[in-house]
This record gives structure tokens, sequence and C-alpha cells, in this order.
């Protein structure tokens, strides 16, 4: 049976989700309580959720959509992801969508097929990589918390470092991080900014103004 996602459902729609995305645990609030995202669930009498379906519309235009298809192996090959992704998909009958974007762990359980049946080819691949090893040894490279200040050396540098992959796979804009007051007071009203993003300075020789290089 398929319905609507409820709050009753979260914790077993959190099992579900990190076996079919690679996700973080403090992520995965956000990704079922997002403003512009629709969950529903495909539920069986015995065993509860087996399944899910979500898609977000993001953009500047809102006409691009990431939608998230997953069964769990145990009750595939009974038509049940196509039947989540058809209802998903009437959500947006009303939604001039121009761009439809998915994702799916080939590592294992790939769903390529199922993707490709639906009319889907393949963008691009990305790798998470998770260190699970020992503590590593203290650096004496120097970092610091973002602050307001750093906005135009931040922007440059992540329009540099991105732009060739952007461009490669035609992810738009091809420069990221505008350089607009927008940007910047969304940086600064960001209360996850100074815990999770750092710079790293450095000093030219001959100028004693510290510069960010990086993040």
């Amino acid at each position: 049976m398929i319905k609507e996602f409820s709050i009753e459902d979260k914790e077993q729609l959190f099992k579900i989700i990190k076996q079919g995305i690679i996700i973080r645990d403090e992520d995965i609030i956000n990704y079922i309580t997002h403003k512009d995202s629709k969950i529903i669930v495909y539920a069986d009498n015995e065993t509860g959720i087996i399944g899910f379906s979500s898609f977000r519309i993001w953009g500047k235009d809102k006409n691009k959509a990431d939608v998230d298809t997953y069964v769990v192996p145990s009750s595939r090959r009974k038509g049940i992801g196509t039947l989540l992704y058809n209802e998903i998909m009437k959500y947006t009958a009303e939604i001039n969508l121009g761009f439809i974007n998915t994702r799916f762990r080939v590592d294992k359980d790939d769903a390529t097929l199922l993707y490709k049946k639906l009319g889907y080819k393949k963008w691009y691949g990305e790798h998470d990589l998770i260190y699970n090893g020992s503590e590593q040894p203290k650096s004496n490279l120097r970092f610091v918390s973002y602050e307001d200040k750093y906005f135009e050396q931040y922007a440059e540098g992540q329009r540099a470092s991105y732009y060739e992959i952007r461009k490669a796979y035609d992810f738009q804009p091809h420069l990221c991080c505008e350089l607009e007051k927008k940007k910047r007071d969304e940086l600064i009203k960001n209360k996850e900014i100074k815990q999770k993003l750092y710079l790293f300075i450095w000093y030219a020789r001959r100028d004693s103004n510290p510069r960010p290089f990086g993040s």
C-alpha cells in the first residue's frame, strides 16, 4: 500500500534511507522535512515500510527536481519501485520541469537497470569516502572559522576550484558561489557555518595580510 510519509514512519524510513542513499545521520532530518520535499512510502501489512520515493524541487526558477526511489532487496522485482516512482511523479504534473535528477548506490543493490527502464541516462558519478582508521596526528597548518571578512576570497576559491568539473558535467551555473549580497547574507545567517566551514590561512612573503586558501 502506498501512502504519504507521516512522522510515525520516521524510524523505519531512517533505516531505509541509509540503505539506499549515502547520507549523514545529521542530514536525514533535513531530507525528510525540507519544505520543497514530498515523500511517499510503500507499507506492507506484516513487515512495515519496504520502500519509499521522494522528490524535491530546486533551482532558481523551481523547474528542477531530485527524485529518489528505493525498495529493500527482499521486496524487489515485484513492480514496487515502478509503482512508487510513477506515484511520486504525479505530484510534479503541474510543474513545468526541465530537469530531473536521481542518485543511487552502485557498490551494492545497483538500481541502474530500473532507472534505465524509466528513461534516465547516466550523468556523473561521485565517490563518498569514509575514514574509520585511527586518529590522525595533529597538524601545524592553521585553520580558522569562516568570517564575513573572508567572503570574497572564499567565493573566488569556490569558483576557481569547481569551475572545470562543473563545466565538464554542465552543472549550472558553471561558476558557483555567486559574488552577491544574497549569497553573503546566506553564509552569515547559516548557524552551522561556524561549526563546519574552515579556511586555511597562508601568508605571502611580501604581504603580511593573511589570505584564505581553501575550505
